[in-house]
């Protein structure tokens, strides 16, 4: 328990210590929401229908393969279909941006999750990633994670056993 405080409290310190990114939007849409790292691992085979157990709500995450990071989120207004969910990211292997889309729905009566996993090589790109969720021309929310060159002893690649 002692060794989980201590990487609680390093995380703690290296997320103070970034830089700050834009800042976060939430609509009125959107009832409640969470952001986190996941491991990879804990993936079903299928896909992600329901959330995943975070291993720390935090928006720093180690730019490391098995690394999954996400936002969980409750529509105010009940079901939400045909959701846009845009990544925007570094390159990947070049300079600029590049975007990402991707399709969900957002339930009324529980969080529902998307997550971003880094699978290949390529996708290890440290810098700014932005999740925005998008329907019916309005953004719902756009949430900002920060990815950092992994460090040694790095609490969250710990918890996913790397």
């Amino acid at each position: 328990m002692a060794r989980f405080r201590h990487a609680l409290a390093a995380l703690a310190f290296a997320a103070a210590a970034a830089p700050a990114a834009a800042e976060d939007y939430v609509s009125d849409s959107i009832s409640g929401w969470h952001a986190g790292a996941v491991c990879s691992s804990s993936f079903p085979a299928g896909g992600v229908r329901d959330a995943l157990p975070f291993i720390a709500e935090t928006q720093v995450v180690p730019a490391a393969l098995g690394i999954g990071f996400g936002v969980e989120a409750q529509s105010a207004l009940g079901d939400i279909p045909n959701v846009t969910v845009v990544v925007t990211h570094p390159a990947f292997g070049g300079e600029g941006s590049q975007q990402q889309r991707f399709n969900m729905s957002i339930s009324g009566t529980a969080l529902s999750a998307f997550y971003y996993r880094l699978e290949e090589p390529q996708e290890v790109q440290t810098g700014i990633w932005r999740i925005e969720a998008q329907a019916n021309g309005q953004v719902l929310y756009g949430i900002d994670f920060e990815l950092i060159a992994p460090s040694p002893g790095d609490g969250l690649l710990r918890a996913c056993a790397q």
